[in-house]
């Protein structure tokens, strides 16, 4: 029963540091439809890298220097060490296809540029959900990792839809 006490102050604690240094985040154009769309409002968790690394898959808030400021919101299909091939609309991880269940249609309906990346230790890739409408690292290129602000955790406005 301790155990289990322990368990739910660390858990509530954790909760609750999350929720003091999240900040808010909304979707501004259509990058990341159909699974974020324009207006929504979202907590960003601005704490998650600082323990560890971001994984394939998330989605997360970055800056990037010539942008000024400006936050975008990717998805991180690359990360540290890895090489990225983008190449007849697919998406290659070290040369194996990446799976994109997230992906409204394969290859995200429009080709992707044939491109390849050898990323470095502090360098993920990212790309938009939609990718025929989205400013990520084809053109900015790979993203150091003091440019991530964090990790998206959950939408908070609209409630419901």
């Amino acid at each position: 029963m301790n155990a289990l006490l322990v368990l739910l102050r660390v858990s509530g604690l954790g909760l609750l540091a999350a929720l003091l240094t999240a900040s808010r985040y909304k979707v501004e154009g259509f990058s990341m439809e159909p699974s974020y769309r324009h207006g929504y409002h979202y907590l960003v968790d601005r704490s998650v890298y600082r323990r560890k690394p971001p994984e394939r898959g998330h989605v997360v808030v970055l800056t990037h220097p010539s942008l000024d400021g400006k936050a975008l919101l990717k998805r991180v299909v690359g990360l540290p060490g890895e090489r990225v091939s983008l190449t007849n609309s697919r998406v290659l991880i070290n040369g194996e296809l990446l799976n994109e269940p997230y992906l409204s249609s394969p290859g995200g309906a429009n080709p992707l540029w044939d491109l390849e990346w050898v990323l470095g230790q502090d360098e993920c890739f990212v790309l938009g959900d939609n990718r025929g409408h989205s400013l990520d690292s084809r053109r900015l290129g790979p993203v150091k990792g003091d440019c991530i602000v964090g990790k998206v955790w959950f939408r908070y406005w609209p409630i419901l839809r």
